[in-house]
């Protein structure tokens, strides 16, 4: 009977150590941890951390892009560092998005003065450099951009127009992005008196007919040939800029 008795016992002492445990892991499933204040501060305290780490980096990236931007924009600075500017700004297409996303129309037109003709690599990542921002800025300041750029010397509309058709080459392009070019840049063919403009306009209908002919809608189709029609007989274009026009045409 002491030996039944003994067993008797110890089993009651494994169930209640078992009870126990099934206590504890069932508080642990309830989040008994999570109700322990001290966690709970470790945790907020975490989660605080976490958030200021990114706006840290947030922050830290826009102080980046300002310091690039005012070296584009310094008379003094040598064409070397203005490249080194701009290519920092590429990385930072990749690595810093949210920084990018706070970008105004003014931090884009001073990088928009590194476009120029006098210097080839100089343009070529300008344009490279600004057809990956306009991906990341607001709508709203991308069109608002174009639209002055577009309206500017003529080195800043060939470099304007060579980043949109950078731009046109990539795969995913917001539709929103291509409707408002095709609005301004109708526009401004519009308002155009000299053919200097057709070699650097024409191509960026042919590209964007090309790849995007869902947005060409009737409307913008039927202002376009009428604009194209005129600049044909007019007895001022050359036979160059005929060639390119019926180029144009077929390419429709």
């Amino acid at each position: 009977r002491r030996h039944r008795g003994n067993r008797s016992h110890t089993a009651t002492e494994n169930d209640d150590v078992d009870g126990a445990k099934e206590s504890s892991h069932a508080q642990r499933g309830r989040g008994g941890r999570g109700r322990n204040p001290r966690n709970r501060g470790r945790n907020r305290d975490r989660d605080n951390f976490e958030k200021d780490d990114k706006d840290n980096s947030t922050d830290s990236g826009i102080r980046k892009i300002q310091t690039n931007i005012q070296g584009m924009a310094d008379p003094l600075k040598d064409v070397a560092y203005r490249i080194n500017c701009v290519r920092s700004l590429i990385d930072m297409c990749n690595s810093r998005q949210k920084s990018l996303a706070k970008m105004d129309r003014h931090q884009l037109n001073t990088i928009s003065t590194s476009f120029t003709q006098d210097h080839r690599i100089l343009h070529k990542v300008t344009v490279e450099c600004l057809s990956k921002l306009c991906l990341h800025v607001p709508l709203e300041v991308f069109l608002g951009w174009f639209e002055q750029s577009i309206r500017s010397n003529e080195a800043c509309v060939k470099g304007t127009l060579d980043c949109v058709l950078m731009l046109a080459d990539l795969d995913k392009i917001p539709s929103r992005i291509i409707d408002g070019v095709l609005l301004h840049l109708g526009k401004y063919f519009e308002e155009q008196e000299s053919a200097v403009c057709l070699p650097m306009v024409l191509p960026v209908y042919q590209k964007f007919a090309c790849k995007f002919p869902q947005n060409f809608q009737l409307a913008v189709f039927e202002d376009l040939i009428d604009i194209m029609v005129g600049w044909f007989i007019d007895d001022q274009t050359s036979k160059r800029d005929r060639k390119r026009l019926c180029d144009t045409f077929l390419s429709f």
